[in-house]
């Protein structure tokens, strides 16, 4: 996540920003190897090798990467260029965030009787069209429709997606690997959620470097945020092949 931070500001040929990602690639790989060799290991690496499961975190990485970098961007855009104050933000995502909570109590009652492949490809299908609405948005935009009706999808996408991929993961887990493959399954939330900020902050660094003549701050501002949002729509997408390559849901996930 450095390495990326740094890329941004400095660029990826900078000699910080290549140690950074070597030493990155050598840690992880020493990571990996102790693991291998451990006689219990904080990740049994059985867990992530299996081929449904690995591509499952794989899958959650992607979107969460995603989600985080649009609750992060958006929120930006909201303040610094529509205007509003942090309570008018706050309120402004209530839709979204009164979707995500119906999906996310509804959908572990839905799986079991339709199946987990009918949310599994639809809620990230919510979530990529969200995404590409709004990399349409510009200083100009109005939060209604323009930022709503992303919103409503977005939330509709990720409260229906977030249950049936942790079903996914989780199924079949034997009991001794239970700790560790709901802690794997936590940890890629939140290395998800960092690792998308800090893709989408160089995304966005890059996009703003050279301005336009006579582009006004808040144009070049909504420039950024909607590259952004374009490289996190590829990022679902990069979830909806992993989902629909390598994990091939079943019709119905035993509870």
């Amino acid at each position: 996540m450095y390495a990326f931070i740094r890329a941004a500001e400095s660029g990826w040929s900078a000699p910080v920003t290549l140690g950074c990602f070597a030493v990155a690639a050598v840690v992880l790989a020493g990571f990996l190897l102790i693991e291998s060799r451990s006689p219990q290991p904080l990740l049994p690496l059985h867990i992530i090798a299996q081929r449904v499961r690995g591509g499952g975190y794989l899958a959650l990485l992607l979107t969460v990467s995603a989600m985080f970098g649009m609750f992060f961007f958006i929120t930006q855009y909201l303040q610094l260029v529509l205007g509003y104050s942090p309570l008018r933000t706050g309120f402004a995502f209530l839709p979204l965030a009164v979707l995500i909570f119906i999906g996310a109590r509804t959908a572990p009652r839905l799986v079991p009787r339709f199946g987990a492949r009918w949310f599994l490809y639809g809620g990230p299908l919510c979530l990529l069209a969200g995404l590409l609405l709004l990399t349409r948005i510009g200083d100009a935009t109005p939060y209604a429709p323009g930022v709503l009706v992303p919103m409503l999808l977005f939330g509709l996408g990720a409260g229906f997606t977030m249950v049936p991929l942790n079903l996914t993961i989780l199924a079949d887990v034997r009991p001794e690997d239970s700790g560790a493959a709901s802690g794997t399954l936590q940890t890629m939330q939140q290395v998800g959620g960092a690792l998308g900020t800090a893709v989408l902050l160089t995304v966005f660094t890059a996009a703003t470097r050279h301005p336009a003549p006579g582009e006004s701050a808040h144009a070049l501002f909504a420039h950024g945020v909607s590259s952004a949002m374009g490289v996190a729509a590829g990022l679902v997408g990069g979830a909806l092949v992993m989902i629909a390559a390598v994990l091939r849901p079943p019709g119905r996930i035993r509870r």
